[in-house]
């Protein structure tokens, strides 16, 4: 009573070679095209993203700096004696709140280099009185 109705696939003849190369295409180059073609996919969207963070620090890290007092670093001179100085007191407080603050914030410092190009710790937002040691350091 009814025929069966088999669908015709209309290709010109190009269409035809290349479906034809393709399908000659050993299966371990066509794995190996994938793999590749998804670790750039993978790499380019890493990328990406690690710009998006790095930008999102700076913007943080500039709203943390427009919020500390520059007057008061400025009468920071980087040594032991400004650990009792008013100054570095309420520096040390408002990098304690701004810290306790943001949920991602762990530790929050203020660098400084001296003149002989090193690196040192201004101060650190842990709270008065707390001081903090890694694990394996001296004491």
């Amino acid at each position: 009573m009814f025929q069966e109705v088999h669908p015709v696939c209309i290709m010109s003849n190009k269409q035809q070679r290349i479906r034809h190369k393709i399908a000659n295409i050993p299966l371990g180059v066509k794995i190996i095209v994938m793999v590749c073609a998804g670790a750039l996919i993978t790499w380019s969207i890493a990328i990406d993203l690690d710009k998006k963070a790095r930008s999102n620090l700076i913007l943080q890290a500039r709203f943390i700096s427009h919020s500390i007092n520059q007057e008061r670093l400025k009468k920071l001179s980087g040594n032991m004696a400004d650990l009792n100085s008013p100054d570095y007191l309420r520096i040390k407080e408002q990098l304690h709140d701004i810290c306790s603050s943001y949920k991602a914030c762990r530790f929050l410092y203020l660098m400084g280099k001296n003149r002989d190009g090193n690196v040192f710790f201004f101060v650190d937002g842990c709270a008065v009185g707390v001081e903090y040691r890694r694990w394996g350091s001296r004491i």
